[in-house]
């Protein structure tokens, strides 16, 4: 709802009510002021109405799943939006390698109406530049209704001939290459226990973070993002749609903070 209709519903509610006053004639029956009471609470009973459902749209939980090749054709299967919001698919990893599903996967998600979101695996072994301008060239036509860009980065993304510094700065590399080229700030994907061993740059705590973590209760945010917090909660690697197993990712915030 935009800004223009609020100002309206609040115009009639409150033009109504003086109307019922000193401006409609006396010597008007009552029965018309009775309908234009009537009217009013009427009026006012849809606005509130209206302006609940904006609140609840605004400010509420929204559940994706992330999907690659290995589920199967599970988005071509879902033929309502349910319960789900959004649905983030593998793209790339390394230097070349293109998920068999991607391209399908990319194109059906929007046709469905979800929003959708696109990731890269990383390897540590493989040059970052060239990583990005392949994860970048798979989705050169991302929008601003899709989500950001996303790097995966996690224990299969190491390599043992790589130090900890050269590990920081290739990844922030990768990072400002993505940006630089489709004009989007990426995500950075990982779990707690590997950011908080690897990715300790205060520089990463600039991107917004994707945090894997399967516990109860509140995620365990890695400590690079414990004053700005995760943008996407992935809580489960469990979740059943359409018979396949998948993961099940929690965003709660405004649905236009999510592809901002």
């Amino acid at each position: 709802m935009s800004n223009y209709h609020l100002l309206l519903i609040v115009f009639c509610i409150f033009y109504l009510g003086s109307c019922t006053g000193s401006d409609v004639k006396k010597t008007e029956k009552s029965s018309l002021m009775d309908l234009g009471s009537e009217v009013e609470t009427v009026l006012l009973n849809e606005a509130k109405s209206v302006l609940q459902k904006y609140d609840d749209w605004e400010h509420q939980e929204y559940y994706g799943i992330d999907v690659s090749h290995y589920q199967g054709n599970v988005v071509d299967l879902m033929s309502s939006r349910d319960s789900l919001h959004f649905i983030i698919c593998k793209a790339t990893e390394g230097s070349s390698y293109v998920d068999p599903d991607f391209h399908s996967n990319w194109k059906v998600i929007k046709s469905k109406g979800f929003i959708r979101g696109a990731y890269h695996f990383y390897k540590f072994d493989t040059d970052p530049v060239t990583q990005a301008n392949h994860f970048a060239k798979q989705i050169s036509d991302i929008d601003f209704s899709d989500i950001a860009p996303v790097v995966d980065v996690e224990e299969g993304s190491l390599s043992s001939s790589i130090d900890a510094q050269k590990m920081h700065t290739d990844l922030q590399t990768f990072l400002t290459t993505i940006e630089a080229s489709l004009k989007r700030k990426p995500i950075i994907y990982s779990n707690t226990s590997f950011a908080n061993q690897y990715l300790t740059n205060s520089a990463f705590g600039e991107y917004r973070l994707w945090l894997a973590d399967y516990t109860e209760g509140n995620p365990d945010i890695p400590n690079v993002w414990k004053e700005s917090g995760y943008l996407i909660w992935q809580k489960s690697s469990n979740y059943h749609e359409r018979s396949v197993t998948t993961d099940f990712d929690l965003y709660h915030g405004k649905l236009n903070e999510l592809v901002r």
